[in-house]
């Protein structure tokens, strides 16, 4: 089956880039790597995308959206939980339950750091949580608490243990959560 006729090969192309991107990072990700991870045959990943920036830039941006949906149901949890920081330590706990995306999202902030193209995509994923927690609680809070769980998250995953919760749930009582 061609390409243009199978609408499942660019998903499991863009799934089989975020899964490299976990596994190896945004650096060693390469068409061939990409392809054989999707099962596809080598030229598919260059039909639907001209280059590999192309190719992790959309990998990204589908993780991303991955991220607003969930962002999207953290809202409705949000305003039905008085208690914000346990609710903000339950979402952080859904996250880290993919290991995949929560690899490949922080992996995105790190490439940021040398790649400025992919700024605007890694700010994407802090601006959505701040515009939600700031709907309840005030600006430096906010920003401390992204901060705080993110580093949490990210130590998480380095231990492949769990987030410490009640250190969570204290810091961020105490930062007025």
């Amino acid at each position: 089956m061609s390409p243009r006729r199978d609408p499942n090969r660019r998903s499991a192309i863009l799934a089989a880039t975020r899964q490299i991107i976990a596994e190896h990072g945004t650096a060693r990700v390469t068409h061939r790597l990409v392809a054989a991870k999707a099962n596809v045959p080598l030229g598919s990943t260059t039909y639907y995308f001209a280059d590999l920036d192309e190719l992790v830039t959309a990998a990204l941006d589908d993780a991303l959206a991955r991220y607003t949906e969930m962002i999207q149901r953290w809202r409705h949890e949000l305003t039905t939980d008085d208690d914000l920081p346990l609710t903000l330590i339950r979402l952080a706990v859904e996250c880290l339950a993919d290991r995949t995306t929560a690899i490949t999202e922080f992996d995105l902030r790190l490439a940021a750091v040398r790649e400025p193209k992919l700024r605007p995509l890694a700010r994407a994923w802090d601006s959505q949580l701040y515009q939600l927690l700031s709907e309840h609680a005030p600006p430096d809070a906010c920003r401390a608490a992204i901060d705080l769980v993110n580093g949490a998250m990210l130590a998480a995953l380095r231990d492949d243990g769990e987030l410490d919760r009640r250190y969570l749930t204290d810091t961020l009582t105490a930062l007025g959560l």
